[in-house]
């Protein structure tokens, strides 16, 4: 892209961006501070910036956050709000979200139907470890 690769470069772009609205940058943004990129990590401040995203609809933010709900990175611990959170995810077509959407249904109280419904959903959009899952459940 004709630029070299300088994180801290990236980050205080992103935050000009942030400070305009822009719900990418909030995520991306957020993946710095989740990560330790052009910033010190900080799991808080990530869930922070990915739910300004998620309140724009954005689907990989909405996902993250959902998981950091589910994990408590950076947030309490709340497997409900990480379930409403994959799920806006999930209905917007974002794959990882059905994934892990299945997976709490699988654990929570072994809702299978639903399970079996967001496997099937994150499998047709070619997720591997889904149609393993899938596999697996038709095999048994």
């Amino acid at each position: 892209n004709g630029v070299k690769q300088n994180w801290k470069e990236a980050v205080f772009w992103f935050k000009r961006a942030v400070k305009k609205g822009c719900a990418a940058a909030e995520y991306d943004l957020g993946l710095c501070y989740s990560n330790g990129e052009g910033t010190a990590k900080d799991l808080k401040k990530a869930a922070e910036l990915y739910a300004l995203a998620a309140e724009k609809k954005h689907r990989e933010a909405q996902c993250d956050l959902g998981i950091c709900y589910c994990s408590g990175q950076g947030v309490k611990e709340d497997i409900t709000m990480g379930m409403h959170y994959l799920s806006l995810a999930a209905e917007q077509g974002q794959t990882e979200a059905a994934f892990h959407l299945a997976l709490l249904h699988m654990k929570k109280g072994m809702d299978i139907e639903a399970a079996v419904k967001w496997f099937t959903t994150a499998a047709e959009a070619g997720h591997v470890e889904a149609m393993f899952s899938l596999a697996v459940r038709h095999s048994a």
